[in-house]
């Protein structure tokens, strides 16, 4: 009876050593493959690539999440550092392109962000679809390199966004003075 306690004893101590090595093997995997993708990740999440670069950061996390899935599961090595290093290339050239939105959209950034203080999206929910709208679709047109068809729709979106804002301050000013009266 004793020997077959301490057999089980044994083979349960095997048994975590074997996970525990196996889970140390995929940690170190995983800080080899993924530096340069979550690098890349971290740099296109600062420039606000879902936002700016929506296509390119879809991509990067599309492959990012599959190489993630094929090391949990234990694929090719080899498949798992494609799909690593074709992650950090769509994250960099999100980033690239969320770059250039911000310098192309500066305007039309700071008339969405100004709506967004002026609690648009609440106060003047229709204007500000609108707005968000025409905003997507400039991002689209820059990110196809359809620079006019860009330039075109941020003027529209500038606009709508610049009357959201405008409807919500007149919503928030006016509706104390309704409940005053």
């Amino acid at each position: 009876m004793v020997s077959r306690t301490n057999f089980a004893r044994l083979a349960l101590i095997a048994l975590t050593l074997l996970v525990a090595g196996q889970s140390f093997a995929q940690d170190e995997l995983r800080k080899t493959f993924f530096r340069d993708a979550d690098a890349a990740k971290a740099a296109a999440e600062a420039a606000q690539a879902s936002l700016l670069a929506p296509r390119a950061w879809e991509r990067g996390m599309s492959e990012y999440k599959d190489a993630e899935l094929a090391l949990e599961r234990g694929r090719n090595i080899e498949f798992v550092r494609d799909n690593a290093s074709d992650a950090a290339r769509y994250f960099r050239e999100a980033e690239e392109k969320a770059r250039l939105a911000q310098t192309k959209f500066a305007q039309v950034l700071k008339s969405r962000q100004a709506a967004a203080n002026a609690e648009a999206p609440k106060r003047s929910p229709e204007l500000w679809q609108n707005a968000q709208r025409k905003f997507g679709d400039a991002i689209r047109y820059l990110e196809r390199g359809d620079l006019k068809g860009a330039s075109r729709r941020e003027i529209e979106a500038t606009g709508l966004y610049r009357d959201a804002e405008l409807v919500a301050i007149k919503d928030q000013y006016l509706a104390e003075t309704r409940r005053l009266l």
